[in-house]
């Protein structure tokens, strides 16, 4: 029968009820075989939620084997009840998490059990420890905070003996309460009520009850078993100082326990720590940890390479990521060194995992490149154990993408080389077969490097490839393809950037997974429209948000402040936007920086200084937005482009709020450095610039010296072409010496051009061929920076 009823995949009948066959047997031999059916039903419902998730099928399943229990069973005077027979459904119940339901039918069984002379007096229970146990342990994987409740009750019963309160369960007219006095709480009882309370975030309660075990001696001693959890719950606690504070004293605890009972210490209490450690990223307490373990239990049984892999991981979960990367180094050589030396055993490709990962977050390229090499070399004698995998090459290129090393692309090519990405001259492979190395992760990341690096078409290139290989692009493809094009300047980029999100919108309407559209795609589509003033657009697309953001606002001010043609309309359409987004915001209505940024921008390109700094004001006296020195840029910004006759000395007393307010950076510096080059003023431009060339902390930048050129072509000083000349030196000095920020670019020269321009008294535009191709030789540039119009090309 218990055989019958376990393999069942579906409701059916049995032809044999225990009641029928108990009638062929005798009755000590029927009761085993209700056990053995009551057993069957419970691990049918155990197995219905564990392979399905059928809960309904579960809860069906519980209550026929509790109406064999409590209906036939215990009915039938001749058969004898144990302490097997109930746990055997019980057991069922504590599986399940049903804390309340398990409570109730060990109510009902103690209420059937009871003598009739029980009602209104105290008697002993009828189960033993175990039965309640299962309860606690039902209340523990109970996801209902009133199951603890529950477990408090039942385990302070046990614990302190106290009378527990059960309602008899005869005829209605006869029903009352009686008392009865619980079996005494084992060490299972207490582990279990701790659990409970961890499993149900109350750290608190459990580390309370497990000191009162240490400090009150008519309780049981805690084990092991009873500190686990505790130290599981310290390594999701989100307070990671004092969590790993109280870790480590557990620790202590644990050993010095050990030593007065004369035990040896567990590995599973030093390995839950590690545990913990890894978790909140703190690789200083993981060495400890790791050093209190190799200590405690020498002579066999210590760390082993999983262990120390463990503490390897808390490296790279560290928030300090450059520190963190030259502790895991030692930490990865000396588990190298101890493999060597036949201390530890098993190392594989996954040590070298975990190190690259550690190189990957803190951008070390080189480092990760070295790695590799060395993993390389040992694939060759043990391919099986060493050969780098789609993960090795895809954290080597994330380093390399962080790393911001000029080559960074080149190398990270000769990786995806590697994993097996195919060139035309490498056409070894059959169209539409692939590198089982090159996956999904390392195009993603190649993806991303292309981008950072400004290099849209490349980045298109690889994303192509992967159609070609079908290489199924998931939802972070798409939104580092995105993100490569919002640093393009190609005209056609907001075209592919939308058809890119309509394919994406496509496939996850026909079912696909790993193609849910996000928020973050959406935003950055937003970004690419705001980038080439495609206004209507990026409004229609706010309009289509279920939920936008901040962002979501910003950039599409950003758009109507790049695309803008009248003042009074963008400035009234972005007052509009920032009014539903405090209408539809959650947190007090509060604005946001970045809106604020982007108004304050928007302003700026018309010149209207007195409004942004009104603007400013207005909402430092609000207090819902936190004003900085990016937003007092932006305002100075708008003084340099305004009219008024007054602009100069409104921005230098902005500045001078500034100052006092904030360590001011180089934008801040350039945005008053503009207002005075934008009106030719040459001496105060040239004060300003000494100012920022003397400064102990800021380095000038092309920008900085492209502004006080600009200075020279307003002033139209006679001068400029040997001013400009001058200032270009110094510019190749300062590059010399190590300041790669002011490497000379396009737009520098076309400024030196303009100065020359203006020394010689003529336009940019009416330069002969011959004059152009002797300026291009002097600068040492291969093609002309100006369109035919005068304009600088950017591009």
């Amino acid at each position: 029968i218990e055989s019958d009823i376990r393999s069942s995949t579906r409701s059916k009948t049995i032809s044999k009820t225990p009641l029928e066959l108990s009638k062929k047997l005798p009755m000590e031999s029927a009761c085993p075989c209700y056990d053995a059916v009551l057993r069957a039903w419970a691990q049918r419902a155990v197995q219905s939620v564990a392979r399905a998730g059928k809960w309904n099928t579960a809860s069906l399943c519980m209550e026929q084997g509790r109406n064999i229990l409590v209906n036939q069973m215990m009915r039938n005077q001749d058969l004898s009840i144990t302490n097997q027979t109930v746990s055997a459904l019980l057991n069922g119940y504590s599986a399940l998490g049903q804390g309340q339901k398990a409570e109730a039918l060990m109510m009902e069984v103690e209420s059937l059990l009871a003598t009739s002379s029980s009602a209104g007096s105290l008697s002993a229970s009828s189960l033993d420890v175990g039965n309640f146990n299962s309860v606690l342990h039902a209340c523990s994987l109970s996801h209902s905070v009133d199951d603890v409740e529950i477990a408090e009750r039942i385990f302070a019963s046990t614990r302190d003996q106290t009378p527990l309160g059960v309602v008899s369960t005869g005829s209605p007219d006869n029903m009352s309460p009686f008392h009865i006095i619980p079996p005494k709480a084992d060490l299972i009882s207490f582990s279990t009520m701790i659990s409970c309370y961890c499993n149900h975030g109350k750290l608190e309660q459990a580390e309370s009850l497990l000191s009162d075990m240490h400090d009150d001696a008519s309780l049981v001693k805690p084990t092991v078993a009873c500190y686990l959890p505790v130290l599981k719950e310290l390594g999701r606690n989100g307070e990671s100082d004092a969590a790993c504070e109280r870790i480590l004293l557990w620790l202590e605890t644990i050993e010095n326990e050990s030593e007065e009972r004369k035990m040896k210490s567990s590995r599973l209490a030093y390995i839950s720590a590690l545990r913990a450690a890894r978790d909140h990223g703190r690789p200083d307490v993981a060495t400890k940890i790791l050093d209190m373990f190799d200590k405690a239990v020498r002579g066999g049984g210590g760390p082993d390479l999983r262990t120390y892999l463990l503490a390897l991981r808390s490296f790279e979960n560290s928030h300090n990521r450059t520190a963190s990367t030259e502790g895991a180094e030692r930490l990865f050589r000396s588990i190298v060194n101890k493999v060597e030396e036949g201390q530890l055993s098993g190392l594989n490709v996954d040590a070298y995992k975990i190190l690259l990962s550690c190189y990957a977050r803190a951008g070390e390229g080189g480092k990760a490149e070295d790695l590799l090499k060395e993993l390389e070399a040992k694939a060759e004698s043990d391919p099986s154990l060493y050969k780098p995998d789609s993960r090795i090459y895809s954290l080597v290129i994330k380093a390399l993408a962080l790393s911001g090393d000029k080559n960074a692309v080149t190398r990270a090519w000769r990786v995806m080389s590697k994993a097996g990405y195919p060139y035309e001259q490498e056409t070894t492979r059959l169209p539409g077969t692939r590198s089982p190395d090159l996956t999904v992760d390392v195009c993603n990341n190649m993806i991303k490097l292309l981008g950072k690096n400004s290099l849209a078409s490349d980045a298109e290139g690889v994303f192509n490839t992967m159609d070609e290989l079908r290489i199924l692009p998931n939802l972070k493809s798409y939104e580092a393809i995105l993100t490569a094009l919002a640093r393009s300047d190609d005209p056609g980029t907001p075209e592919r950037a939308e058809a890119l999100v309509t394919r994406l919108e496509v496939s996850s309407e026909m079912g696909y997974a790993d193609v849910q559209p996000s928020l973050l795609l959406y935003n950055t589509l937003l970004n690419i429209l705001a980038n080439f003033g495609r206004t209507g657009k990026a409004q229609r697309l706010l309009e289509r948000l279920d939920r936008p953001d901040r962002y979501s606002f910003g950039t599409t001010i950003k758009a109507i402040a790049n695309r803008g043609k009248s003042a009074q309309q963008s400035i009234i359409q972005a007052d509009l936007l920032e009014k539903r987004l405090q209408e539809e915001e959650t947190q007090d209505g509060r604005s946001n920086e970045i809106v604020l940024a982007h108004r304050l921008k928007l302003l700026a390109k018309f010149g209207m200084g007195k409004e942004a700094e009104d603007l400013i004001r207005r909402k430092e006296r609000d207090g819902l937005v936190p004003v900085d020195m990016v937003h007092y840029t932006a305002a100075i910004n708008a003084h340099a482009k305004s009219m008024a006759k007054n602009a100069v000395k409104k921005a230098e007393d902005l500045f001078s709020v500034m100052d006092e307010k904030f360590d001011l950076d180089l934008a801040a510096y350039h945005s008053l450095l503009l207002v005075y080059s934008n009106r030719g003023n040459v001496r105060m431009t040239r004060d300003l610039f000494n100012d920022i060339l003397s400064h102990p902390v800021l380095r000038p930048n092309r920008i900085t010296f492209t502004i006080v050129m600009e200075a020279y072509v307003r002033r139209k000083n006679k001068h400029a072409g040997e001013r400009a000349e001058s200032l270009l030196n110094q510019m190749i000095e300062l590059h010399a010496a190590g300041n790669e920020d002011v490497e000379p670019d396009r737009v520098t020269h076309a400024s030196i051009i303009r100065c020359k321009a203006v020394s010689m008294k003529k336009r940019v535009k009416d330069f002969s061929l011959f004059e152009r191709i002797d300026l291009m030789r002097q600068l040492q540039i291969e093609t002309w920076p100006f369109h035919e119009s005068g304009e600088v090309i950017y591009s």
